[in-house]
């Protein structure tokens, strides 16, 4: 993958596929407690669905939050285009119908009543955002509930993603568009308080 160029030279931007991002992305996950809380939330979120049928996991990677969140539904869909990706999510969540296409070809044989598509707008450029998120509406049962996730644009590990790459990853001009292009669902919008931990620093 070609390095970002910044004012101080560039910077090494980690092919997601490839074990230098994986040993980053575990030493992340080694120091945050984002996974038993995100999880905890979405428990909350999925006991007050009307229904528990289906689960859609849009981006489902290596799958760890996709077969928590199986257990409470009774068929699980996942999208996940990466064939190394692919490989670790069917180890872990074997009952999955596993799709591999992009969001974009992706076609899900039913609709869900919990969509999740979390940490995955990182890898669409910001101007499909929202045909994205419109599209994912559209595999949303009526009554389900579409959940969008992404880091907080000023924590601490956004803000240096954003001086890097000048990139920042923000929802909130997404849903403000939402509301105006499809009024008729319920937005909101909601901020977990993660933290970040290492003896090293």
């Amino acid at each position: 993958m070609e390095p970002t160029i910044t004012e101080d030279g560039p910077v090494r931007v980690l092919d997601v596929s490839g074990a230098d991002y994986r040993r980053a992305f575990e030493l992340f996950l080694a120091g945050t407690d984002e996974k038993p809380l995100t999880h905890a939330r979405l428990s909350e979120i999925t006991a007050a669905l009307p229904h528990r049928r289906v689960l859609l996991d849009v981006g489902a990677g290596e799958g760890r939050t996709t077969a928590y969140l199986a257990r409470s539904y009774d068929r699980t869909i996942a999208i996940e285009p990466s064939a190394a990706m692919r490989e670790k999510l069917r180890a872990v969540c074997p009952q999955a119908l596993i799709l591999p296409d992009r969001i974009d070809r992706a076609q899900p044989p039913e609709p869900a009543d919990l969509v999740h598509l979390s940490h995955v707008l990182y890898y669409v450029p910001e101007e499909e955002w929202l045909p994205t998120v419109t599209r994912a509406l559209e595999w949303t049962v009526p009554g389900g509930t579409l959940l969008v996730v992404l880091q907080h644009p000023d924590s601490p590990c956004m803000r240096m993603a954003t001086h890097f790459t000048g990139v920042r990853y923000d929802l909130r001009p997404l849903l403000d568009r939402l509301r105006t292009v499809r009024p008729s669902h319920d937005y909101a919008l909601e901020t977990l308080a993660l933290h970040y931990r290492t003896p090293h620093l």
